[in-house]
């Protein structure tokens, strides 16, 4: 079995946001630094995090 944090990290280097589901429990809350209420759901932290790791990770980002 993968551990969670190296599998955040092959996702995170890969850029695949269509691994995140694997990662993140039914009842997850995100607590974005943008957004000042933690936002509840697989479904709803999943979208956050997938924008993050296409911004983050893009070499133009600054």
């Amino acid at each position: 079995m993968t551990h969670p944090i190296d599998a955040w990290h092959a996702l995170a280097q890969a850029r695949n946001p269509k691994a995140l589901a694997a990662l993140l429990a039914d009842d997850v809350a995100f607590h974005s630094p943008v957004v000042h209420t933690p936002q509840q759901g697989r479904a709803l932290a999943s979208r956050y995090l997938s924008a993050a790791l296409m911004i983050l990770g893009n070499p133009s980002f600054r």
